[in-house]
């Protein structure tokens, strides 16, 4: 089989990649009903509220760590926002976080591979579970770009 000589080279990809998570993250997380943002259908899981402070804390460490700092994990104190301000703040602070990951060389690309995709694929999954749990109507599969 011949090898296609057009390949997207590791950055491109992971930009992509970076791209396409968040498009999935917006679409498990905007227009989620307000009313069950603390809804637990599994005890020992996240609720919507727990998941979006989880999320904030893993975009604050990883902009440290681009920064060169270590995080505490568990030290992190979301700031007090209102229902409305906490998806633009997690927006915003995932945005300054790849900002910093992309500007900071090999060591960034790795933790932007892992805390950042990886990461948010991961809740992904779980917050499209969540999604269905509280919403059975909700179109899951809208969460691809393609």
């Amino acid at each position: 089989m011949p090898v296609n000589t057009v390949c997207m080279d590791a950055i491109s990809l992971l930009k992509h990649q970076i791209d396409d998570s968040a498009y999935q993250l917006e679409k498990c997380l905007n227009g989620f009903p307000v009313e069950s943002y603390d809804t637990k259908p599994v005890a020992s899981g996240m609720s919507f509220r727990e998941m979006t402070v989880h999320l904030l804390e893993v975009y604050h460490a990883a902009a440290k760590m681009a920064k060169g700092e270590k995080h505490e994990w568990g030290s992190y104190v979301a700031p007090e926002l209102s229902d409305e301000d906490m998806l633009s703040a997690l927006t915003s602070l995932r945005a300054t976080a790849v900002d910093l990951l992309l500007e900071a060389g090999d060591s960034g690309i790795h933790t932007a591979s892992a805390f950042i995709v990886g990461h948010d694929y991961y809740h992904v999954g779980q917050l499209v579970t969540l999604r269905l749990a509280v919403q059975p109507d909700w179109d899951s599969y809208s969460i691809y770009n393609h």
